[in-house]
């Protein structure tokens, strides 16, 4: 179909084809799939399936919807590009699928996975299962750029906002092999724990924690290129083993234990608690402030080196601390 306005494509099954719009905009609505269809609109494209969009390759010079009048199903395998907003609406998963766009992408599904979005705008995905396998890229400037909330988890994922900040909930589970790196600040909760991920802002601070669970294998790392910027507050509800901080001001970490890790501050304190056991092993260094660690158990073998002094209250401060 190349209409020199606008298309229009009404059928149980839309297959197999392409739909052009010179001037205006692509309407597709499917009683169950939309399949290996190749779809161009000078203006707005708008796909509504009542099962699945798959195959599919879109490009519109202004907004594209899936799932306008009602959620489809599932997208799959889909590539859409778009001038303007993208919003996507699904009952079941977005998969294996690419998303960008000058302006704002949504995605609202159950689970997203394998998939890519990029975006100039705000990227604001809720996916009220899980998040794995996909990576997002914010450039929207000075306010939060990528913001991805998950009921269960969030997992081998990546986020990069090199203008904005980034806002990660995985409300029940985990963030797990996850990579953040923001121009500015961090927020990241998970309900049970935190591993093998890594947080990094250039000119932003660091707000993460596992509100029941461990912190395990993870970096931490804010830079400070600012005046006012680069500290970390981390909180485990369990413990927090063999991890990095590394911050320019200053850095408030509190666990149930706290097991060989190393921590520095460039510029600031650092203030460690363990609320229910041990600080063991690992290292504190405070270049240019104090150190203050607090345990409930005992203190052992952790290395401080403070630039104007150290605190150290425990049961029992052990080997060398």
């Amino acid at each position: 179909i190349d209409a020199y306005t606008y298309a229009v494509l009404n059928a149980t099954n839309v297959l197999n084809g392409s739909a052009t719009a010179q001037t205006d905009s692509v309407t597709v609505n499917a009683g169950q799939f939309i399949s290996n269809q190749d779809i161009n609109a000078a203006t707005f494209v708008s796909l509504d399936a009542v099962l699945d969009v798959v195959g599919s390759s879109i490009l519109a010079g202004g907004m594209v919807t899936v799932g306008d009048d009602a959620l489809v199903r599932s997208l799959h395998t889909t590539q859409i590009v778009a001038g303007g907003p993208i919003d996507i609406n699904l009952s079941e998963e977005m998969d294996g699928s690419t998303a960008n766009s000058l302006s704002t992408v949504n995605v609202d599904a159950n689970n997203v996975t394998n998939s890519s979005v990029d975006a100039d705008g705000l990227i604001e995905v809720n996916a009220r299962t899980n998040i794995t396998n996909s990576v997002f890229k914010g450039d929207l400037a000075g306010a939060t750029a990528v913001d991805l909330f998950a009921g269960d988890s969030i997992r081998n994922s990546d986020v990069v906002t090199a203008f904005g900040a980034a806002l990660l909930v995985a409300e029940t589970g985990e963030i797990d092999a996850t990579d953040v790196q923001a121009l500015l600040d961090i927020d990241a909760t998970a309900g049970d724990a935190i591993s093998a991920s890594s947080f990094t802002t250039e000119s932003g601070n660091l707000i993460i924690e596992a509100t029941t669970g461990d912190i395990v294998g993870s970096v931490f790392y804010a830079k400070g290129q600012g005046t006012d910027v680069g500290s970390a507050e981390i909180t485990a509800g369990d413990e927090f083993d063999h991890n990095v901080v590394e911050t320019y001001l200053s850095m408030d970490v509190a666990a149930s234990w706290i097991n060989g890790s190393t921590f520095v501050s460039e510029t600031g304190y650092v203030d460690l608690e363990a609320t229910v056991g041990d600080i063991v092993a690992g290292s504190a260094t405070a270049k240019q402030s104090y150190v203050d660690v607090l345990a409930a158990g005992n203190i052992d073998a952790l290395s401080i080196d403070a630039y104007t002094y150290a605190v150290l209250n425990a049961t029992n401060v052990l080997n060398g601390s």
